[in-house]
């Protein structure tokens, strides 16, 4: 009977213990949400993996637009979240990491004029 009991608390400690694990504090970094300051976007942000699609109305002027970007705790971006940046004649990169990652990582940004629906 002691055994038993022995037994079926060493498998309560061995399940409790395996399953339930802490995720590291910040693994990843992340741009969360970007938004265009004194500019109209016709719907949110394409937030992928390693690009962001922002759209902005026709007629936008794209040659001096300051993103500024949402990021997971921990995590730096550079150009820095609201640099003035031209987008007008191709994607810009932003490179970003966190004190956790191992290595930097590249977002790639375009913007459309538009919608996403009239992609």
């Amino acid at each position: 009977m002691k055994a038993k009991h022995v037994i079926l608390y060493l498998l309560l400690a061995i399940v409790s213990s395996s399953c339930i694990r802490e995720e590291a504090l910040n693994a990843e970094a992340d741009i969360l949400s970007c938004i265009l300051p004194g500019v109209a976007m016709t719907t949110s942000p394409i937030i992928n993996n390693n690009s962001i699609t922002i759209f902005v109305g026709p007629g936008t002027d794209i040659s001096e637009l300051t993103p500024e970007f949402t990021l997971t705790p921990g995590a730096t971006i550079n150009p820095l979240s609201g640099t003035e940046r031209n987008f007008q004649y191709s994607t810009r990169i932003y490179c970003y990491s966190c004190r956790w990652c191992l290595e930097e990582n590249v977002y790639h940004i375009r913007y459309r004029h538009g919608t996403c629906h009239e992609l």
